[in-house]
C-alpha cells in the first residue's frame, strides 16, 4: 500500500512534493479533530441527560468544545480539499508531459496497434483514475486511519473492556477486506487481458478502414465481435468473484458490529455503563466500525489502480531511439540540429551503422506538380539521424510531397534534398532507398498470406 503511495510521488515536481507533505499533515490534523468531535458526544450526551456535568465540564462547555471542533474541521478541510487538487493537476501535468516526451522518442516501431490501445486507455481514462487518487482517495485515507486510532484512545480511556473489543474487532476488518481485495484482484486479472485485446481490435478496425471498405467487409469485423464478446464473458465471471468478495467483507462487518452491541449491552446489564452511556456508545461504535470498513474499501481502491501504475511504467521505461555519431562525411548543414532526446545511448549506433548516414536536409526547395500551382516555396529544415521530426499542416500544404521528394519519388524543381550528405537528383534508383525508408499515407500493411 505505502510502496504505492511512495511511487506515485515520484513524478511530482518540488511544489508538488511540498504540497503532498501539507496534504499528508492536514489529513493526520482532520484525522484528530474528527476522532475528538465522535468522542466528545459521550460526555456531551452525558450532562445533557443528567444535567450534571460529565468528565469535569458542562454541557455548555462541551457544546463549545463542539463548535470550536466544527470550526476546526471546516477550515482544515477546506485547506486539504484546496491542496489535494494541487497535488493532483502537479500529478496529472507532469505524467502527461512525461509520457508526450517518451511518445516522442520511441521508434516507429513501438506503434502497433496492441501499443496505440494501451496509451489511448492510459493519456484518456487510466491515467485520471491516478490523478483521483490524490484529490479523492489519499487524505481520506489518512484521515481515517488517525481518526480510528483517535476514537480507540478515547474510547478505551471510557471504558477499557469496550477499547478491548474494539481491538479485536480491528482484524476481523482487516480479514473481511483482504478476502474482498483477493477476489478483485482476481476479477480484474480475468478482465484485463480481453480488454487490452478488445481496444487493440477496435484500433486496427478503425486504422484499416480503407482495406475493409475495398472488400466489402467494413459492416463486420469477426476479430472485434469476437473481442467484444470474450471481454463481456470474461466482465461477467469477474463481477461475480468481485460481489463475492464485497459479500465477505460485508458479512464481517455485521459480525463486528453485533458484536460491539452484545459487549455494550452486556456492560450496561452489569452496571458498568448508564443506559445513556449504553446508548451513545452504540452510536460511536457504529461510526468506529463504518470508518474501518472505509480504511478497506480505500485500501482496494488504492491496489486496483496498482495496473495502471504499472502500464504508466512500461511507457515510460520503454527503449527510445538511439542517438547515433555524425559521419564524417555527412552534409554539415545535417549536423546543425540537435537530437530531439538526451536520453538515448551512443554506443547502439554501432548496431545498425546504415542509420549514420541517414541525415535529412531540405535546402530552399521548391516544387510544383503544375507550372501554375507551385506547392513548396523555399523549404529549408533538416532531420538529424536518430530523432523524430513531425510536419504539421493543413491538408494540401505539402506534407507528403516532402515524404516523395524524400524518397526522390519527383525530383525537385529548384533547391536540394540529401540524405546522408549527399544529393538525391544525381543519385542512382537503388541506392537511393537504402539508408532511409518513407512510409507515405495510405499504404498499409498486413501480416497475413494472401489467400487468407
Amino acid at each position: 500500500m505505502f510502496e504505492l503511495i511512495s511511487r506515485l510521488r515520484e513524478p511530482l515536481s518540488a511544489a508538488g512534493r511540498t504540497n503532498f507533505r501539507q496534504v499528508t499533515a492536514l489529513s493526520c490534523i482532520v484525522g484528530v479533530v474528527r476522532g475528538l468531535s465522535l468522542i466528545a458526544f459521550i460526555p456531551a450526551a452525558i450532562a445533557l441527560t443528567s444535567g450534571r456535568p460529565a468528565w469535569g465540564m458542562n454541557l455548555t462547555a462541551w457544546l463549545i468544545v463542539l463548535a470550536l471542533c466544527a470550526l476546526a474541521s471546516f477550515i482544515t478541510e477546506y485547506l486539504l480539499a484546496m491542496r489535494s487538487y494541487m497535488v493532483s493537476f502537479d500529478f496529472l501535468s507532469n505524467m502527461h508531459r512525461a509520457i508526450g516526451d517518451k511518445v516522442a522518442s520511441l521508434p516507429l516501431g513501438s506503434f502497433r496497434a496492441d501499443t496505440a490501445g494501451k496509451m489511448s486507455r492510459l493519456v484518456s481514462r487510466e491515467l485520471m483514475l491516478l490523478g483521483e487518487m490524490f484529490a479523492h482517495m489519499y487524505s481520506p485515507f489518512i484521515a481515517a486511519i488517525v481518526t480510528s486510532l483517535t476514537m480507540l484512545v478515547g474510547i478505551t480511556v471510557f471504558s477499557p473492556a469496550l477499547g478491548l473489543v474494539c481491538v479485536l474487532a480491528i482484524p476481523v476488518i482487516a480479514g473481511g477486506v483482504w478476502v474482498a481485495r483477493v477476489c478483485l484482484n482476481s476479477g480484474s486479472a480475468l478482465k484485463e487481458p480481453p480488454a487490452q485485446e478488445l481496444s487493440h481490435r477496435i484500433v486496427e478496425y478503425a486504422t484499416k478502414q480503407g482495406a475493409l471498405r475495398a472488400c466489402g467487409r467494413s459492416g463486420s469485423y469477426d476479430p472485434l465481435e469476437r473481442a467484444e464478446d470474450t471481454y463481456g464473458k470474461a466482465a461477467r465471471r469477474s463481477l461475480i468473484r468481485e460481489t463475492i468478495g464485497q459479500v465477505v467483507n460485508g458479512m464481517a462487518a455485521q459480525v463486528v458490529v453485533v458484536s460491539l452491541i452484545i459487549a455494550i449491552g452486556l456492560l450496561a446489564v452489569g452496571g458498568s455503563v448508564s443506559p445513556v452511556e449504553a446508548i451513545v456508545s452504540i452510536g460511536l461504535l457504529l461510526r468506529f466500525t463504518q470508518i474501518l470498513v472505509d480504511i478497506g474499501t480505500l485500501a482496494s481502491a488504492f491496489e486496483t489502480r496498482r495496473p495502471v501504475l504499472d502500464l504508466s511504467h512500461e511507457v515510460l521505461s520503454a527503449p527510445e531511439l538511439p542517438i547515433l555519431p555524425a559521419s564524417p562525411d555527412q552534409d554539415p548543414a545535417c549536423c546543425d540540429q540537435d537530437p530531439v532526446s538526451s536520453n538515448h545511448d551512443p554506443s547502439s549506433s554501432d548496431q545498425n551503422p546504415a542509420l549514420s548516414d541517414s541525415c535529412v536536409a531540405l535546402t530552399d526547395v521548391s516544387f510544383a506538380y503544375e507550372a501554375d500551382h507551385p506547392v513548396l516555396r523555399g523549404v529549408s529544415f533538416q532531420v538529424a539521424p536518430g530523432t523524430m521530426t513531425a510536419i504539421v499542416g493543413p491538408s494540401g500544404c505539402g506534407k507528403t510531397t516532402i515524404a516523395r521528394l524524400v524518397a526522390r519519388f519527383y525530383d525537385v524543381d529548384a533547391g536540394s534534398v540529401s540524405v546522408g550528405g549527399t544529393r538525391r537528383t544525381p543519385m542512382g534508383h537503388r541506392p537511393a532507398h537504402g539508408p532511409a525508408i518513407a512510409s507515405l499515407p495510405g499504404c498499409i500493411s498486413f501480416r497475413r498470406h494472401t489467400r487468407s
